[in-house]
């Protein structure tokens, strides 16, 4: 999904809190018009849990206008059974691998390798709504890549396990890049998108 604008948590040094108005979904170019559609965004329900401190729970669901002609992609399960150490995935963004500040004018992707929590955690701060990949000279997540989807490719379908959250020295070798866990938000997901508050 592209979305005109982009949202993180108040007051982040790593995202920027724009108004997002629309949602340009199945877009390949930057300009979120020339292919795909576009819907409006009615609302925007943030986890109750984010913290902008530590990107703790980075999640957020937009409510659209009406449902997408779009197929969506299976989520990760909640029992993590999706995410395996060294597995490799597909990272979709806007990147051009360019370092800070720079965007591609068609989506990119970037192969990653993911990695246990326990092995990431000896290399940065995280927590168990996080999951992380192996730094890669020009794969790890910059500013473009916010918000996008970490996919697992398998012949049983696609998955996401990740969504583009945080990293330290963009583009640079040997730096973990975070996403957040969607595994860690199943129930969250399900809360709001069945109709029930979340406590």
């Amino acid at each position: 999904m592209f979305l005109r604008g982009k949202v993180g948590p108040p007051e982040s040094p790593k995202h920027e809190s724009w108004f997002i108005r629309w949602a340009s979904i199945g877009s390949h170019y930057v300009n979120g018009t020339q292919d795909g559609e576009q819907i409006k965004i009615v609302a925007i329900l943030q986890h109750p849990k984010s913290s902008s401190a530590n990107f703790s729970n980075d999640f957020a669901i937009l409510k659209l206008e009406r449902p997408s002609k779009f197929k969506p992609v299976a989520l990760a399960a909640s029992d993590d059974s999706d995410v395996k150490d060294g597995e490799w995935a597909a990272k979709i963004g806007w990147d051009n691998t360019g370092g800070e500040d720079t965007m591609a004018y068609e989506l990119t992707r970037a192969d990653v390798q993911l990695m246990s929590n326990a092995n990431c955690a000896k290399e940065t701060s995280i927590d168990d709504t996080m999951l992380c990949s192996r730094g890669v000279a020009n794969e790890s997540s910059c500013t473009g890549d916010y918000g996008g989807p970490v996919v697992v490719e398998r012949p049983t379908g696609d998955v996401v396990v990740g969504v583009v959250s945080w990293g330290n020295d963009c583009g640079q070798p040997g730096y973990p890049s975070i996403y957040s866990r969607v595994s860690s938000a199943r129930a969250w997901i399900a809360s709001v998108t069945t109709g029930v508050c979340f406590h």
